[in-house]
């Protein structure tokens, strides 16, 4: 092969193997721990929340920041995720958005007064 086109394929084999192996969010799990951040980690400090998702794309979990912590309940369904915080310092809370790719979570809440995107990354898988 000749070397030239050895020097360019070498950075198009690095370019795909840095991409994330799966392109359909809808196989991507919700599943793990996840942290806020962006306009959430300025209103709600250290907003973390750990959650176990099943074959059916139901979501079980909790939530905490410094002392306070509640339960999580939700669905995902082709990477729109739906998530209920309970015992929010401000009542229930809604989240809704989608998987824009495996790490992060991105959509909007109902039930606080947010100064932009609620965004969650994740922490672990």
């Amino acid at each position: 092969m000749p070397r030239h086109l050895i020097a360019l394929l070498l950075p198009l084999a690095f370019l795909l193997s840095a991409c994330d192996g799966s392109t359909d969010l809808g196989d991507t799990s919700s599943q793990g721990g996840w942290y806020g951040v962006g306009a959430l980690q300025t209103t709600f400090p250290e907003l973390r929340m750990d959650l176990a998702e099943n074959s059916t794309g139901e979501i079980q979990g909790t939530w905490r920041r410094g002392g306070e912590g509640g339960s999580i309940t939700g669905s995902h369904q082709n990477g729109q995720v739906s998530l209920t915080f309970s015992s929010f310092s401000s009542g229930n809370v809604i989240f809704q958005g989608r998987l824009t790719n495996r790490y992060r979570l991105s959509g909007s809440i109902q039930g606080v007064d947010l100064p932009g995107e609620a965004v969650f990354v994740r922490t672990r898988f």
